[in-house]
């Protein structure tokens, strides 16, 4: 696919789709016959709805012909706008291409050559030569964070740099030019061991009361995130499994906790109800447990009944 992005200002019509870059001005066209081009309406899955209101400073707008202008194009522009005409509708598909560093490049450049081109003759101008050439986005982050050889990838377009209009190419431009395609993967190491968890000054005569399940508890003793020798913050090791270092423990049982029952949410004169809530937590400490009790398939307690309460009474007449 070959599409092309002017840098500035890009001028479209529905039934297209289109690859915008960052910052782009856009002017999409809603080509309808016999209908007032003012009452034309522009929708959008995200940013919503939009008709003409007369001349605008917003970022998104419509004009009195009905053209869709977005003055500074964004991620949260992308996807499909469809302009409606009474009954009839029709739709583009804007997406947001973030830019290579070769459009940097690009730009940085053409700026020098715009300064320069202002004594040029335009004819030579209109008859530069189109420069093609592979331009490579920068490497990933390795695949893996240590442990051995991960893979690295990065973007590798066949783009248009010297002209007025910034391309990306179909890569066969490139290779009808007999230009070697750069590489797209590579293999990478940042450690070559990863760090992993240790269990310091264990005691295994002692089971305590640090619960893990239901009659499980924990050998005494110290977790650690470890490289080598060297001890490490526990987040070095938020994706490493932890050793097993459960043990036989009773103790370790869980039960429903229950708050008091609310107040009638029908202060008088009928049928309200009540509300109360309830927690999982282990019996010997009663600290939260998790989902242990629906594990254990302990009866849920009941959070909500029926009250009635007494008749209101009347106020007095003054």
């Amino acid at each position: 696919m070959d599409f092309t992005l002017q840098i500035n200002n890009i001028r479209l019509q529905v039934g297209e789709e289109a690859y915008i870059l960052p910052g782009t001005r856009v002017v999409i066209k809603c080509p309808v016959k016999h209908y007032p081009t003012a009452n034309i309406v522009w929708k959008h899955f995200q940013r919503g709805e939009f008709l003409y209101q007369g001349r605008s400073q917003a970022d998104i707008y419509v004009t009195k012909s009905g053209r869709l202008v977005i003055r500074r194009f964004t991620a949260a522009d992308k996807g499909e706008w469809q302009c409606y005409a009474g009954e009839k509708s029709a739709g583009i598909t804007l997406h947001y291409n973030q830019p290579s560093t070769g459009y940097y490049e690009w730009e940085r450049r053409n700026l020098m050559r715009n300064t320069d081109m202002l004594n040029e003759d335009p004819a030579a101008i209109m008859t530069k030569q189109v420069h093609v050439q592979w331009v490579e986005g920068p490497w990933s982050n390795c695949s893996v964070p240590c442990g051995g050889p991960g893979v690295q990838t990065r973007t590798v377009h066949c783009e248009q740099r010297d002209s007025g209009l910034y391309r990306i190419l179909d890569d066969a431009e490139c290779r009808r030019r007999l230009l070697s395609k750069p590489k797209t993967t590579r293999t990478c190491i940042n450690l070559p061991k990863c760090p992993s968890w240790t269990f310091k000054n264990v005691d295994y005569s002692v089971c305590t009361n640090r619960c893990e399940g239901i009659g499980k508890g924990t050998w005494k003793g110290r977790m650690i995130c470890t490289l080598g020798d060297r001890e490490l913050p526990d987040y070095h090791c938020s994706s490493m499994s932890k050793p097993n270092i459960s043990c036989a423990n009773p103790i370790c049982q869980v039960r429903w906790e229950v708050d008091d029952w609310s107040a009638c949410s029908k202060p008088c004169g009928g049928t309200g109800y009540q509300y109360r809530e309830h927690r999982c937590v282990w019996v010997h400490s009663g600290e939260p447990a998790g989902a242990l009790c629906y594990e254990e398939n302990l009866p849920v307690p009941e959070s909500i009944r029926t009250c009635t309460t007494k008749p209101c009474k009347l106020s007095k007449l003054p």
